[in-house]
Parts: structure tokens; C-alpha cells; sequence
């Protein structure tokens, strides 16, 4: 075993984290469950977002679409 030292920390990011970080004011993205909605839409509030959901028939059947709206 290799002991490394003087090695920095990453800040742990999740995928949902890293996908919301590219929207800016005005756009959407839209998700085919409940709970995929209620993970984004918490994302987007902690890094303190205006976010408004609507449960939408397009692009499928049924789904969600969570806008950034400041």
C-alpha cells in the first residue's frame, strides 16, 4: 500500500448538483417523476433559486417542469 500525502480534498458534488449549476433565470427542465422533481427542486432552493414546478403531458405522457425563475 502507497500512502500519499498533501493530497486536497474534493468537494463532493452530485450529479443533480452539477446539472442545475448551468441553468440560469427563465429556464427549464423537465423530469418524468414526482420524486425526481421534489430532488431538483430542493437542489435549486438550497443554493437559494427562485423555482416554480408544474406538472406538465409534454414531452410524455406525464411529467414535471421545474423552471429557475431567479
Amino acid at each position: 500500500m502507497k500512502i500519499d500525502k498533501d493530497i486536497p480534498i474534493q468537494r463532493a458534488r452530485s450529479q443533480t448538483r452539477k446539472d442545475i449549476e448551468k441553468m440560469e433565470v427563465g429556464d427549464s427542465i423537465w423530469v418524468n417523476t414526482k420524486k425526481d422533481s421534489a430532488r431538483y427542486r430542493h437542489s435549486m432552493m438550497r443554493l437559494g433559486w427562485g423555482v416554480t414546478v408544474r406538472r406538465t403531458e409534454e414531452p410524455s405522457p406525464e411529467g414535471f417542469r421545474i423552471w429557475r425563475i431567479k
